[in-house]
């Protein structure tokens, strides 16, 4: 997708019993809000596999070999949920929160 450097998208309940479950996304994407990335999946994407949450990242949390862990990524996502602070998207501002920092600063 243009204006999306790096992404990862991803089932929240990984052992969801009869199918898809809930997803949300993680992108790399500095032009882009996560309303613009929704919108641009729309065109493309069944509604079903729509991410509920996209959370926008300075860069996505890759190991020495370059994968993302789950655990990971779902910290991250828990920490954006439940902290007060928006969602980065539209005019919010593009923040990490100090334990996404940690695991971000873990992770070359």
């Amino acid at each position: 997708m243009p204006g999306v450097e790096d992404g990862v998208v991803l089932q929240l309940e990984a052992d969801r019993p009869g199918g898809v479950g809930r997803i949300a996304a993680l992108a790399v994407a500095p032009r882009l809000s996560a309303e613009d990335i929704v919108a641009a999946l729309r065109g493309s994407v069944d509604p079903v596999f729509l991410p509920r949450r996209v959370r926008l990242l300075p860069h996505l949390p890759r190991n020495g070999t370059g994968k993302l862990r789950r655990d990971v990524l779902l910290a991250l996502l828990d920490e954006a949920h439940s902290s007060a602070m928006p969602e980065a998207g539209g005019d919010a501002p593009r923040i990490t929160p100090p334990h996404a920092a940690a695991l971000l600063a873990t992770c070359p």
